[in-house]
């Protein structure tokens, strides 16, 4: 933004917020995730090389993969929601440098003397599950996460928005996610963002 704000000189500032963004890394990241990758690095390297020069280099990711998973189930290692859990601890030094940013972003929508900023929460649940109305424990998270961010963008006077009512009225019998590979919102969950974010935005900007 603060590279190319003077040359798209924007009508408005628009944040879409996803759970992981409060984490700079990867969204499963954890020290011990980064430090069982360092200590494996060369057997996984060498798997992938030898499989691979058989045809086979996809099926060295699947056991990478499951390494992966067996170490969180072992509790070697945290699961993702556990390591994506301490960047929400409002004392975690991601956390603070996610306020900061929202801070700063406010700052220039302002000295550009824009329309308050909208902070759209894209609710979202990967393939933890859709049902809003009676959410599981893991799915409960994930809410709760969303509602944090929120309230951090509110308080700094963002304008927010989210769609945790809408979801469970207009899309109870559907899938959230793409399928149950792809994680990423659906294209009916993608049209219930762009519905609501256009009243906001032509309410900010006083269209008709």
């Amino acid at each position: 933004m603060e590279g190319f704000k003077d040359i798209v000189q924007p009508d408005l500032i628009i944040i879409g917020f996803c759970v992981n963004d409060p984490q700079p890394k990867s969204e499963d990241y954890s020290i011990e995730r980064e430090e069982f990758e360092r200590a494996h690095s060369r057997g996984f390297a060498s798997l992938k090389y030898r499989l691979g020069s058989v045809g086979l280099r996809m099926t060295a990711q699947l056991i990478r993969d499951a390494v992966f998973g067996l170490a969180e189930k072992t509790g070697t290692i945290p699961t993702w929601h556990e390591g994506l859990g301490r960047t929400y601890v409002r004392s975690s030094p991601e956390w603070q440098e996610f306020v900061e940013a929202l801070q700063e972003i406010k700052v220039m929508s302002d000295q550009m003397k824009l329309p308050t900023p909208i902070f759209a929460t894209l609710n979202s649940s990967g393939s933890i599950g859709s049902d809003y109305a009676h959410p599981s424990p893991d799915l409960q998270r994930i809410i709760d996460w969303c509602r944090q961010g929120e309230q951090a963008a509110g308080s700094l006077g963002f304008e927010t928005l989210d769609y945790e009512k809408e979801i469970p009225i207009k899309l109870a019998n559907d899938s959230l996610p793409v399928n149950v590979v792809d994680g990423h919102p659906s294209a009916r969950l993608n049209q219930l963002y762009a519905e609501k974010l256009f009243r906001a935005v032509v309410a900010d900007l006083h269209l008709k």
